[in-house]
């Protein structure tokens, strides 16, 4: 069996979509996903998480106290 050469396709299929501001969810297409504002508002949920979890039962202070930090270093 001969092996095929793969198909070509066309420049206007190659490009990422644009993104739909409407939906929910991350920007699948991009490079950079600590500035998406869909994975941010999940990490800020985390990290609201595990500062109740401090306040109530006195448990992973330090990580959270850690994890608060970093959003706030990635923010700058």
């Amino acid at each position: 069996m001969i092996p095929q050469p793969a198909p070509v396709i066309p420049s206007s299929h190659q490009e990422a979509p644009p993104r739909d501001p409407a939906f929910p969810g991350r920007n699948m297409w991009s490079p950079d996903i600590r500035h998406d504002p869909y994975v941010v508002q999940e990490q800020m949920k985390i990290v609201e998480q595990m500062e109740r979890e401090c306040r109530i039962f006195k448990k992973n202070c330090a990580l959270a106290g850690t994890a608060r930090q970093s959003l706030i270093d990635d923010a700058e």
